[in-house]
C-alpha cells in the first residue's frame, strides 16, 4: 500500500538541482563510472542529502535504457560503491519508478545527509594513461555547486553551511545525552498555548472552503467526516522568521532530513513540481500579524487516481497543518480472512508512523531558527466511530477492537532537547489516546522504537 508519489515527481518531472543530479544510463561495472558515481555521491551526502536519478540527458530529457543496465542499479551495488570510495560510509536505497507515460523504469538513489562528520574520498579512481585518478580523488571533500556540479570544496566561505550542518548534528547527539541524563525520561508535555490551537482551526476552516469549492471532488468516504489534521509550532523569538523565497527549499531540505527515518514515497509537506498541484501563497492572519503561508491542495478528481487527497499549509513564522484522508480508505483491500472496506478500519501501524514523520519534521524545522526552544503539536483524528483495528499485512492479526467515539485531539508542547532524545516516548504519547479508543490499546515507546525499523518502505 506505498504510495510512491513523491518518486513519481522526480521522474515525471526531471530536474537538476543542487540536490538532485541527473545521469544518463551508465555501465556501473566500469570502474571510472563507480569512482563518478562516488563523487556525486559523496557531494549530495554533504549537500544534505538528495537524490541520483538515471536515465535521463542533460537537457532533462529521457534516454531509452540499455537492456544490460536496467538491473545493474541495485541497493547491493551502489553501497558497494559508498563502501569503497567514502568515509565515513552510509547507506543509500535504491528504488525502481516508471514514468507516466512512457512506463521506463529509472533507478533512484536516494542519498542521506552526511551527520556530525562531512563525507570524505577515501580512494583514488582510476588511472588515466598519464597516471591521474578519473571520477574522484583521494583525501577530498566534494559539495554541490551551482551548474549543478560535483566539485572539491577549495575555499572557506564553500565550507560555511557544511561545518554548520555538522554542529547541528554534533549538537543533537550532545542534547540526547544531556537529556538522558538530567530528565530521567519522566517529563510530562506543556499545556499548548492558543497560538496553535488557533492556527490549527484556521487551517481546518480553509480545508473546508476548499473542499467545499471542489465539486467534482470524489471519494470513498465523505472525506469531511473522515480524516486526521496535524499541526505544530516553532515557540522561538517573534521577530525570527524564514523568507517566504525561501520556503520551498527549506521544505525541499526538511523533506530530505526526515527521510532518513520516515520514507514511504508519500512524504508530508512534500513540495510537488507539477504546475497544477505546486505550492501556492495564501496569506494568513494567527498570532495578530498578517504573514505568508505556502499552501499545497490535491484535493481534486485528476489527481487522486494516483495519490491521496492531501492539503498543508506552512508559514514563514514557523507553524504548519497538514489535513490528509486516512490511507485505508483509499482502496477495498481483500484477502483470505476479511474485506477491508472504506471507512470501516484503521491501522494502527499506520497511524504512528504517520506521528512519528509529523513529530521529526516539527525537530528537522525548529532547527531552521536560531532563536528556537520548544515545539508545540495538535492532532486531531475524525471519523473513528465503528471503524476496527486491521492492517495493509495479511499476516498481521488482532483481536476484535472497535471506536465507539468518533474523533480525538492530542495537545502537547516539548523543548527540543526531548525530540531528539526521546521523541519515541513524545510519538506514544500522543498516539496512545486515539488507539485507546480501541478496547484500550496503548502505545509504548519500546514498541515505536522497534517499529521505526520498517518507517522506510521504498
Amino acid at each position: 500500500m506505498t504510495n510512491r508519489t513523491d518518486l513519481q515527481d522526480l521522474v515525471d518531472n526531471p530536474s537538476e538541482t543542487l540536490s538532485i543530479e541527473l545521469k544518463e544510463w551508465l555501465n556501473i561495472s566500469e570502474n571510472t563510472v563507480r569512482a563518478t558515481l562516488a563523487r556525486h555521491i559523496a557531494a549530495i551526502a554533504n549537500h544534505g542529502g538528495g537524490y541520483l536519478v538515471i536515465g535521463f540527458d542533460d537537457e532533462c530529457k529521457e534516454v531509452t535504457p540499455d537492456s544490460e543496465n536496467v538491473g545493474s542499479y541495485t541497493r547491493d551495488a551502489i553501497n558497494g560503491i559508498v563502501d569503497k570510495y567514502l568515509i565515513p560510509s552510509f547507506h543509500c536505497e535504491v528504488s525502481l519508478v516508471a514514468t507516466s507515460d512512457t512506463n521506463i523504469e529509472h533507478p533512484i538513489i536516494w542519498v542521506p545527509s552526511h551527520q556530525a562528520i562531512p563525507i570524505c574520498s577515501r580512494a583514488d579512481g582510476p588511472q588515466d594513461s598519464k597516471g591521474r585518478p578519473q571520477g574522484i580523488r583521494i583525501g577530498t571533500y566534494y559539495i554541490r555547486a551551482p551548474g549543478p556540479k560535483s566539485e572539491p570544496i577549495t575555499t572557506p566561505d564553500t565550507w560555511t553551511t557544511l561545518i554548520r550542518r555538522c554542529v547541528v548534528n554534533e549538537r543533537d547527539s550532545l542534547l540526547s545525552g544531556i537529556y538522558t541524563v538530567l530528565s530521567g525520561h519522566n517529563t510530562i508535555p506543556e499545556k499548548q498555548t492558543d497560538l496553535c490551537v488557533k492556527w490549527h482551526a484556521s487551517s481546518h476552516a480553509r480545508f473546508e472552503t476548499i473542499l467545499g469549492e471542489s465539486q467534482d471532488f470524489e471519494w470513498p468516504v465523505d472525506y469531511s467526516k473522515n480524516y486526521y489534521q496535524m499541526s505544530y509550532r516553532i515557540i522561538k523569538d517573534s521577530t525570527e522568521q524564514l523568507e517566504a523565497s525561501q520556503l520551498i527549499p527549506v521544505l525541499e531540505e526538511a523533506n530530505r532530513k526526515v527521510r532518513e527515518l520516515v520514507w514511504t514515497g508519500w512524504s508530508m509537506f512534500y513540495p510537488f513540481s507539477r504546475e497544477e498541484i505546486r505550492p501556492y501563497f495564501y496569506p494568513d492572519i494567527t498570532d495578530g500579524t498578517e504573514s505568508d503561508v505556502l499552501e499545497t491542495n490535491l484535493i481534486n478528481a485528476e489527481v487522486l487516481t494516483t495519490t491521496l487527497p492531501d492539503f498543508w499549509r506552512f508559514s514563514c513564522n514557523g507553524y504548519a497543518s497538514l489535513i490528509r484522508a486516512y490511507r485505508e480508505d483509499r482502496h477495498i483491500l481483500r484477502d483470505s480472512k476479511t474485506n477491508l472496506l472504506p471507512g470501516k478500519w484503521i491501522s494502527p501501524y499506520t497511524l504512528i508512523r504517520e506521528v512519528s514523520e509529523f513529530v521529526r519534521h516539527a525537530l528537522v524545522i525548529s532547527k531552521m531558527f536560531d532563536s528556537s526552544t520548544s515545539v508545540e503539536i495538535n492532532i486531531s483524528w475524525v471519523g473513528l466511530a465503528n471503524r476496527r483495528i486491521d492492517e495493509f499485512d495479511p499476516g498481521v492479526d488482532w483481536r476484535p477492537r472497535t471506536s465507539r467515539a468518533d474523533s480525538r485531539n492530542v495537545q502537547g508542547q516539548w523543548p527540543i532537547s526531548e525530540l531528539v532524545a526521546n521523541w519515541e516516548e513524545i510519538v506514544a504519547t500522543l498516539t496512545t489516546p486515539v488507539c485507546r479508543l480501541f478496547n484500550g490499546l496503548e502505545v509504548t515507546e519500546d514498541w515505536v522504537r522497534k517499529d521505526s525499523q520498517k518507517y522506510r518502505e521504498l
